[in-house]
């Protein structure tokens, strides 16, 4: 006969809890059924009048064999209970186990929120979980003059009387081209003015001849549209003329009045724009961090006209903005673009890694058009601006250089106008004729789109996933580190377990066996 304590005391199958010493048991004598296991015992309780509550009991304590065992069954046949019992080695060893260093998965009360949780679900209904989401950008330009953040919302937006025009004159300098920058409405001016001058050495041929060989255009050698003009800073140097073949065209028909607003910039002058742009984040993210990462969180950035590019998310994971800084060579139309990311509300984003840079063309090239002159009939013109230059007085050449013919027949004086306009003569109405004949128009190249410079300012587009609700109470969440045991609480599962039972402890290989399979499955530390 040995003494058995029963207990009313529930807990969960792979609890680590025991009955606290305030929970009173009852103890009552018994024995060991004929056939039987230490670890599945059945034991006898004799009560011939069923006096004893033996089926409200469901746990018990065997002191004689230092276990706690669950009460998986009772029978009553006889007079005599029948206790179908199995050892609880979660309490049984619990010393042991809480004592135990563990590499620990999960844990409840110890855990990484930014290690990814992939045991809850994720919402694939596109219509309530899988969505995407179109953020207007909290866009803000970089001043480097102020070294502020300022608001410039039609930056990205512009129209083509917005921009700037960038024009190559072949020019006496070092490079061989002058450059100028200036806005539309100078550029606009400025062409108007240069088709209607009259070069200033050719005074022996009327207007309409000089406007008809003098072609400004052919002197330029690159124009260009941007969709802004430089900062204050980087603008160059205002002028009020540009050297068309020696021919001093004004830059702009008000130039008494104020600026001419057209502006000699340095031949590879380079321009630095930067634009601040806040993240949107995952609903979830505040709870589970790790929402910010693919695939419950992806990016691109709507950026014209570099297009559309895609933002890894572990690069910009916890960051509250991207910068992006693009570097424009007004000369040549050259780009590069660099984006940052950085977590500070302050500063350039420059101190941090670039996450991404492209190399491409920036602004819409403009076709320029050359008069192709014909050297035959420019020879002629040539030989006709000589003849007039004689001048002789014999009235052939009189009458085809203009003036008054005298032709006396019969003695008869008579006054003949030459030609129809008493102011030009035969030989410059021939020149006019033949030189307007010149003006065959070759365009090289073509205009290129302004679509990439309207499709409004840039904007991150995301799409988030968003997964089921957590319950680490319940489950736990990432932690994966080696602990002690006893230093935590709530639900624990640890990878490939091992554990020193005490040397006077009786544990079995299938005990052993059992609490390893238990710990690498979840337990919960009570």
């Amino acid at each position: 006969m040995f003494t058995v304590t029963l207990y009313k005391f529930n807990k969960r199958p792979n609890s680590l809890k025991v009955p606290p010493a305030s929970l009173t048991g009852a103890d009552v004598p018994c024995s060991m059924k004929t056939v039987s296991s230490i670890i599945t015992p059945v034991i006898e309780i004799s009560d011939p009048k069923m006096n004893n509550s033996i089926p409200l009991y469901n746990y018990a304590y065997i002191s004689s064999y230092q276990r706690y065992y669950f009460i998986e069954d009772i029978r009553y046949e006889l007079g005599v209970w029948s206790l179908w019992l199995r050892c609880d080695v979660l309490g049984t060893y619990r010393e042991d186990i809480i004592n135990s260093r563990q590499y620990v998965l999960r844990s409840s009360s110890d855990f990484n929120p930014d290690l990814v949780d992939t045991l809850y679900n994720t919402y694939i209904n596109s219509t309530r979980n899988y969505r995407s989401f179109t953020f207007p950008a909290s866009v803000e330009t970089w001043n480097s003059s102020t070294s502020t953040w300022d608001s410039r919302s039609n930056y990205f937006n512009r129209s083509i009387s917005q921009g700037g025009f960038c024009i190559g004159v072949v020019g006496n300098n070092t490079t061989g081209v002058s450059y100028y920058i200036m806005p539309a409405s100078t550029f606009r001016t400025l062409l108007n003015l240069a088709f209607n001058v009259t070069p200033s050495d050719m005074t022996d041929v009327s207007a309409g001849v000089g406007k008809a060989l003098f072609n400004p255009l052919q002197y330029v050698t690159y124009c260009k549209w941007f969709p802004a003009m430089p900062l204050a800073g980087n603008v160059g140097t205002e002028v009020d003329f540009i050297n068309f073949g020696g021919q001093r065209v004004p830059a702009s028909g008000s130039i008494v009045a104020g600026h001419s607003q057209c502006y000699l910039i340095d031949a590879g002058m380079v321009e630095e724009n930067r634009v601040r742009m806040s993240i949107p984040p995952h609903p979830q993210v505040d709870d589970y961090p790790y929402m910010a990462l693919s695939p419950f969180s992806e990016y691109s950035l709507h950026f014209q006209p570099f297009g559309v590019i895609p933002i890894d998310s572990s690069k910009i994971y916890d960051c509250d903005y991207i910068y992006v800084h693009w570097y424009v060579d007004y000369c040549t139309g050259a780009c590069e673009l660099q984006i940052y990311a950085d977590k500070s509300t302050v500063g350039t984003g420059l101190q941090d890694p670039l996450i991404y840079s492209e190399s491409t063309q920036i602004g819409v090239n403009l076709p320029i058009s050359n008069l192709v002159v014909d050297w035959k009939t420019g020879a002629g013109l040539t030989a006709l601006s000589w003849l007039k230059s004689l001048a002789p007085n014999d009235y052939a050449s009189r009458n085809m250089t203009g003036g008054v013919v005298k032709w006396q027949p019969n003695d008869v004086e008579t006054s003949i106008q030459s030609i129809p306009d008493k102011n030009t003569s035969l030989i410059d109405t021939i020149m006019n004729t033949v030189g307007a004949s010149l003006g065959q128009i070759s365009t090289k190249g073509s205009p290129d789109s302004f679509l990439a410079y309207n499709m409004g300012r840039p904007f991150i587009f995301a799409y988030f996933m968003e997964q089921t609700a957590h319950m680490p109470a319940l489950f736990g969440a990432p932690c994966c580190k080696n602990l002690r045991l006893e230093n935590l609480s709530g639900f624990c599962m640890c990878s490939n377990a091992t554990v020193e039972f005490s040397a006077s402890s009786s544990v079995t290989v299938d005990e052993q066996n059992a609490v390893v399979s238990m710990l690498n499955s979840g337990v919960y530390i009570e």
